[in-house]
């Protein structure tokens, strides 16, 4: 009901690495994520697509132009871009 699909990384790449891929073989224009070191790997590279970051409270002070406290938020936010 609530998603297509999901994707396992049964060859044990790097998560980064693992999912730069999907997001590019499926052209994804918004990613949401909850590790900010995955985020920072996939945003030095991924110019067109927006990743959403799910942050914690031990990571409240890094600053990011999509960070959210929980997956409400953020899907909340996907919405209003979409309006």
């Amino acid at each position: 009901k609530y998603f297509k699909n999901f994707y396992i990384n049964k060859n044990g790449k790097q998560p980064y690495i693992f999912k730069k891929e999907v997001i590019n073989r499926l052209k994804l224009d918004f990613y949401v994520e909850d590790n900010w070191d995955i985020v920072r790997q996939i945003t030095k590279t991924q110019s067109k697509t927006k990743v959403f970051w799910i942050s914690n409270y031990f990571d409240r002070n890094i600053k990011y132009n999509f960070k959210f406290r929980n997956l409400k938020k953020a899907v909340e936010a996907l919405k209003n871009l979409h309006e």
